[in-house]
């Protein structure tokens, strides 16, 4: 009979999650808070036997203790926060999981108090090209979709330039088209071509020229986390480059869409933008210093 019940559940083991029965009940551990910005870090407990999941994507280990998630800045007004468990239990031969689940609110500027990004008629002569855009985007996609899932942990990270924000994360803005859209990164000013360092640890998975960008230089940093640096004067790194925190990857400048000189920093985690400057703020208290 043992052996009976052994081979059921081994069967029953190979059943595709979704033929799984989940059993709602109350969250195992409740974030602290009742709302979330966009771009926010958001941190939890590791707890035994348990995956933690925002929007279909499943929160990344930063060290034994902690994992980590990113609001991005195309949630909807809420966002739900499941903790899935791993465990399965077999209630008359139907395999069962628990599921814990928490709704936030998540709080973004409004795109109706978007202001007009003021670009030269011959900046915007040069990069309104729908088509191309539209390619690029395709291509960046890709790039993004592609990611290291190994277990090594996420070192700590650095401000990739020495200078002042002139325009903060998740501002509303509109062209001169009338398209409005969230600001995505940072902008940091860089009046004359400046050496720029890497965020940390990396890989470029992408170092080129795109319409809107300019010159652009991706790097992946494992478990999802990539930064990007745009409108490049030089770039001196290359596709497959391995790089180290602080390591000096281009120059900043003034390509593709800029109203002026200065680098536009972004933090992306599995296609959610991150607030660079609050993310590396919140990471320097739980990051892995070995």
């Amino acid at each position: 009979m043992r052996g009976i019940q052994t081979t059921i559940i081994l069967v029953l083991n190979l059943l595709p999650s979704y033929l799984l029965r989940m059993d709602q009940v109350a969250i195992m551990y409740l974030l602290p808070q009742t709302s979330l910005e966009v771009g926010e870090l958001i941190v939890v407990p590791n707890i035994d036997k348990m995956n933690w999941l925002m929007d279909n994507k499943k929160f990344e280990r930063i060290n034994s203790k902690l994992s980590f998630a990113v609001v991005g800045l195309t949630t909807s007004a809420y966002e739900t926060i499941n903790q899935i468990s791993t465990e399965t239990t077999y209630k008359w031969l139907q395999p069962s999981r628990k599921w814990y689940s928490q709704r936030l609110t998540v709080s973004r500027p409004q795109l109706k108090d978007a202001s007009r990004l003021r670009l030269p008629t011959a900046v915007w002569n040069k990069v309104n090209d729908n088509n191309q855009i539209k390619l690029d985007r395709e291509v960046m996609a890709n790039v993004l979709s592609s990611y290291d899932d190994s277990d090594d942990l996420l070192k700590c990270m650095k401000h990739p330039l020495p200078s002042h924000r002139v325009s903060k994360f998740a501002s509303p803005r509109y062209l001169p088209n009338g398209h409005a859209y969230y600001h995505t990164g940072v902008d940091l000013r860089a009046y004359s071509p400046t050496p720029l360092g890497a965020m940390a640890d990396g890989k470029v998975v992408f170092a080129d020229h795109m319409v809107t960008p300019g010159n652009l230089i991706v790097l992946s940093h494992g478990k999802g986390l990539f930064s990007r640096y745009m409108h490049l004067s030089t770039i001196n790194v290359s596709v497959g480059d391995k790089v180290k925190a602080g390591q000096i990857v281009g120059l900043t400048g003034q390509t593709g869409r800029v109203e002026a000189p200065h680098l536009h920093w972004e933090i992306i985690w599995k296609g959610n933008h991150a607030d660079p400057e609050n993310f590396l703020l919140q990471w320097e208290r739980t990051c892995d210093r070995s």
